[in-house]
């Protein structure tokens, strides 16, 4: 995938609900393709791993609980919007399924949602995928977002005690959108 194209995969076997995510996802600044004919879902995946996706949980032929855990064998670094008409509590499982398996989840939406409430969820996910360049660096550092930490190095003793040997001073970026960046 290039580093200067952000895709998004929109999963949805709803035509026109697909359709209104894609165009939604395009205002937020992604690349969308959109797959709605279930069984086209896993050659997709196998062409390019998209850098997020909006995910349908309940599709004929098949569920998003099998997307996310082939998603989750693949080691799937995408982000994952699960939108679903299903209620609270199956999507808040589908989450959980989903993190506990090491994915990185967004969140979930119910349908019906609100257009302007997914534009600002797509526009966080396209802002966390989007490659940091030396000119948001730059950014960083005139608007004071580097922080400094220390981290102690610790030794055992002969007596079975730690101690402090040494401090690293480590240097970390308290990006307003993604959070704490490490290293």
């Amino acid at each position: 995938m290039s580093d200067s194209v952000t895709t998004l995969f929109v999963i949805d076997d709803d035509i026109e609900v697909a359709t209104l995510i894609s165009v939604i996802a395009e205002r937020a600044g992604f690349n969308v393709a959109t797959i709605c004919d279930s069984t086209k879902v896993f050659d997709a995946l196998e062409r390019c791993e998209p850098d997020a996706i909006v995910l349908d949980l309940q599709m004929p032929g098949l569920d998003g609980i099998e997307v996310l855990r082939a998603l989750a064998e693949r080691e799937a670094q995408s982000g994952i919007l699960l939108v679903s008409g299903m209620d609270e509590r199956i999507r808040a499982a589908a989450e959980t399924f989903g993190s506990e398996k090491g994915l990185r989840l967004l969140g979930t939406m119910q349908k019906p949602f609100d257009p302007e409430e997914l534009l600002q969820a797509l526009r966080a996910a396209f802002s966390a995928a989007a490659p940091l360049t030396p000119a948001h660096l730059q950014t960083a550092i005139h608007e004071e977002q580097l922080l400094l930490v220390y981290q102690p190095t610790v030794k055992r003793t002969r007596d079975g005690d730690w101690e402090v040997a040494s401090m690293e001073a480590l240097l970390r970026w308290d990006h307003p959108e993604r959070g704490l960046l490490g290293p």
